[in-house]
């Protein structure tokens, strides 16, 4: 458990308990992806997602999912795009509600991604966000991520921009 500002938040792994709310955030903050509770399920099933929720109270107030390929991430366009040799991680979603933001909790969630990449022996972690999200920039940044590119596609229509961390020396 860790003391976020004055709040109590703990970071586990997410399970079949918070399908529910897991799928509320993903609509919230992910609408274009068309979430279901569904696919959320399959995605746990699959071995190679996981998830890890912030839980305030026994409630989850953010989340972050981490997938798992080897060498490439790929845009909405399902081409490869290689940022480095080796297993990749890629965050598919980070995401914190509304009254939570700002306290910390995001940075909780990104660091649990990169220590669980660094366990599976990522030899890097990539995300996606769009082009309007300073903030999100700001704490990829933070973290030493460094943005890579520009995908081809738009998103909602606005750009979004590929960020790459590495654990290679």
């Amino acid at each position: 458990m860790r003391l976020t500002g004055l709040l109590r938040v703990e970071v586990v792994e997410g399970g079949k308990k918070h399908v529910k709310e897991l799928f509320l955030l993903t609509e919230e903050f992910f609408p274009y992806i068309q979430p279901s509770e569904e696919l959320i399920l399959d995605r746990m099933n699959s071995g190679s997602v996981s998830y890890f929720v912030a839980l305030f109270e026994g409630k989850v107030v953010g989340f972050v999912d981490v997938e798992f390929n080897d060498s490439s991430v790929f845009d909405e366009l399902h081409k490869p795009v290689v940022v480095e040799k080796g297993v990749q991680a890629k965050i598919l979603g980070l995401a914190v509600k509304k009254d939570f933001q700002k306290k910390g909790i995001g940075s909780l969630l990104l660091k649990k991604a990169l220590s669980f990449s660094k366990e599976k022996q990522a030899s890097s972690v990539v995300m996606l966000v769009k082009e309007s999200n300073k903030i999100a920039q700001k704490l990829y940044e933070r973290f030493g991520f460094s943005k890579k590119g520009v995908l081809q596609r738009e998103l909602d229509g606005e750009r979004v921009l590929l960020f790459s961390k590495s654990f290679s020396n």
